[in-house]
Parts: C-alpha cells; structure tokens; sequence
C-alpha cells in the first residue's frame, strides 16, 4: 500500500541525534516511481525501505546511502513541534489538502 492510501496514519516516532525522527511501519510501502535521495533538505519525508521506516529530517544533509532512501513527501506543517521530540512521540501524517487544523506531510 502506498503512503498516500494510509493518510491519515498515527506513528510514533523516536530522534535520531536531533538530524531525523524515525517511525517503523507495520507493513511495507510500495512505492511507485521511486525517487531515491541523495541529500535532503529539513522537512523532506522518506522511506527507508531496509528498515520499513518513515523519516522525517528536521535538518539539510548532503548525502545518504545510495539507495536506502525514497522520498514520499515534506512535511508542510509542524516541523518545529516534531524538532521538540526526543522518543515516542505521536504524530498524524495527513495529506495535502487535509483540513487546516491537521498538521501534515505533503508531496
């Protein structure tokens, strides 16, 4: 299933040396069209496809493994609360285009 047919989803996520929040997934995304990264910018969302895990970037990085990383999307909202967090923290990922209450990732 891709990530836009899972919106919106509740995940828990946990910082990774204040560069990243990661949140494993239950089951695998399949993605099509995959657009590995090669750097990303703060907000950028991607999948890591070894580890079944949302990413989101709270900084700009200059490169990552040669295809580990897909990019799904960039959160559009709420970046700064997510920055705050430091283990288990619920966040819902809602698409683009969700009602302006909800905080969100968009592509």
């Amino acid at each position: 299933m891709q990530l836009e047919q899972r919106l919106p989803v509740d995940l828990s996520f946990d910082d990774r040396m204040g560069a990243a929040q990661i949140a494993h997934l239950p089951t695998p995304l399949e993605i099509e069209d995959p657009e590995p990264i090669s750097g990303y910018l703060a907000g950028d969302v991607a999948y890591w496809v070894p580890e079944q895990s949302i990413i989101v970037f709270l900084t700009d990085g200059p490169e990552v493994p040669a295809g580990s990383l897909v990019l799904v999307g960039h959160v559009t909202a709420g970046l700064n609360d997510l920055a705050d967090c430091s283990r288990n923290c619920a966040v819902r990922l809602v698409g683009a285009g969700a009602p302006e209450d909800d905080q969100g990732v968009g592509r």
